[in-house]
């Protein structure tokens, strides 16, 4: 029995109407917290650590993107490992990886170590992030898949707030190695709380692990897809690049920075997924897209903490509000059973913006710096020729426009011929049902030498109801077909009379 077969499987929540706060999706975010504190804790500290080796710009740049060239590579097998085995064992693997890469940071003390680790960091995210968010979107109803992602997404952002924030005050009060055994007890809490409340999405039969494309990859979230890359491409060179621009700037309290930025998204986010909801997702998107690029102006040309946090007000509201809402669109273009290999190809997207993101910009701000004379314009540059790939993401949207719109309407269609099917195999069963009951009292009442006059009368009068309802329907079935006839040859009579 294949997987998009065995809608019994799945569960409920599925339905339209349902409610978003279940158990699962709670213990969802709890875990979409923990472990995205963790990774952003890693990726902030990370490139600290190795600029206090020495590494270069585009050193640095490579290193934060590192573990995405795993993460890369584990894809093709990560889609079809999601259909094929439980997705709770490989969500908790996952995240076991992601502690055990986190604490190992903190006993390097060379870049090339830095290096290893991060590649063994992309193997946890390969499967980690597209789990979470695809056991995510099959515990919600269809018609509030915006609003369930954008509130799933408050986790990232809360995240978002308290992990760069935290991890450079710990790097700098407690040291490098403290600081990454703190992020690896996070991951560590996020494992707990899948052992004990996450449940598999699905319970019926899986297909057998085949490595095939269509497996691994939705071709509906492709395009969505190229999208998030190039709109990652800019937003990765901020957690790569952030921290080190803003002390260069003089700037001792950057790290509030990623606490507005995460606060303003947690307060717009839920609304924003609302009105994406109600009105559609392009009214939501394109004013997006313009904070987005207003947020790299802004950081471009900041010399102090309010210029930063103006700035990141307009990413929150840019980046931090259209990622989870093309997140929701590729859902709502493929069908439940492919939403897993839709979160595994919209994290491509992901992953190959932290891949060449911050190494493009290291590259910019390296050839850059001494052309302009300075570190802080080479860095302050990189940011203004970051907004030509939001440019390209916005363009690239607008010319999905028509693909989007027939690949929703095609799942709306399959879910209608589904559930008109499960309404007709229930009226069947019913039926079969009902013709064994009186089967059963014929038989017991012909066997029976006890049997009274009285429930002889019974069965009698069930049979002759049975038949009467029979020859009823038959007539039915009669009068429409003669209604139907004589429709017609009122018809032909009538166009008849028109000739003549």
């Amino acid at each position: 029995m294949s997987r998009s077969s065995s809608a019994q499987g799945r569960t409920v929540s599925q339905k339209r109407g349902g409610s978003i706060w279940t158990v699962q999706f709670i213990a969802l975010i709890v875990v979409n917290f923990l472990m995205t504190t963790g990774q952003m804790v890693a990726n902030t500290v990370v490139p600290l650590y190795a600029y206090d080796l020495g590494a270069s710009a585009a050193i640095v740049g490579f290193i934060s993107g590192a573990f995405a060239v795993t993460a890369l590579i584990v894809r093709p097998f990560a889609g079809p490992a999601f259909d094929s085995f439980s997705e709770k064992k490989l969500f908790a693997g996952a995240v076991l990886v992601l502690a055990f890469a986190s604490v190992s940071y903190g006993f390097m003390n060379s870049v090339p170590g830095l290096i290893a680790f991060r590649f063994v960091h992309g193997l946890g995210m390969g499967f980690a992030a597209p789990l979470g968010l695809a056991i995510a979107s099959q515990s919600l109803p269809q018609d509030k898949m915006n609003s369930g992602i954008g509130y799933y997404s408050i986790a990232q952002a809360a995240a978002q707030a308290i992990g760069p924030a935290v991890g450079i005050w710990l790097s700098r009060q407690l040291g490098y190695t403290p600081t990454f055994l703190l992020t690896g007890f996070f991951l560590l809490g996020s494992f707990v709380v899948i052992i004990i409340f996450i449940r598999d999405p699905f319970t019926g039969e899986r297909p057998p692990y085949q490595l095939k494309l269509s497996r691994a990859f939705a071709k509906q979230a492709v395009g969505i897809t190229i999208v998030l890359m190039l709109m990652s491409v800019a937003n990765c060179c901020t957690s790569a690049f952030m921290a080190i621009y803003g002390e260069l700037q003089g700037v001792t309290d950057i790290g509030l920075y990623f606490t507005v930025y995460a606060i303003v998204m947690v307060a717009s986010r839920p609304f924003a997924g609302r009105l994406a909801d109600k009105y559609g997702a392009n009214k939501i998107l394109y004013p997006a897209f313009i904070m987005f690029i207003i947020s790299f102006v802004l950081v471009g040309m900041a010399h102090s903490l309010p210029m930063f946090l103006l700035a990141a007000v307009f990413g929150a509201l840019g980046y931090g509000v259209a990622s989870p809402i093309m997140q929701a669109i590729t859902f709502k273009c493929v069908p439940s059973s492919r939403r897993g290999s839709a979160s595994n190809t919209s994290f491509m997207g992901f992953d190959f913006g932290f891949l060449i993101g911050p190494f493009i910009g290291g590259v910019v701000v390296d050839n850059l710096t001494p052309a302009l004379g300075s570190e802080v314009a080479g860095y302050s540059w990189m940011w203004i020729v970051m907004i030509i790939p939001i440019v390209a993401g916005m363009i690239a949207y607008r010319a999905l426009k028509g693909s989007i719109l027939k690949y929703e309407a095609e799942v709306e269609k399959l879910e209608a011929e589904a559930a008109s099917s499960v309404l007709e195999v229930e009226d069947d069963v019913e039926s079969e049902a009902l013709d064994g009951v009186a089967a059963e009292l014929v038989n017991n009442a012909s066997e029976s030498d006890a049997l009274t006059d009285a429930d002889v009368g019974k069965v009698e009068d069930a049979a002759e109801a049975s038949d009467k309802d029979a020859a009823e329907a038959k007539a039915s079935g009669k009068d429409a077909a003669e209604a139907k006839a004589s429709d017609k040859d009122a018809a032909e009579a009538s166009g008849k009379d028109v000739t003549e």
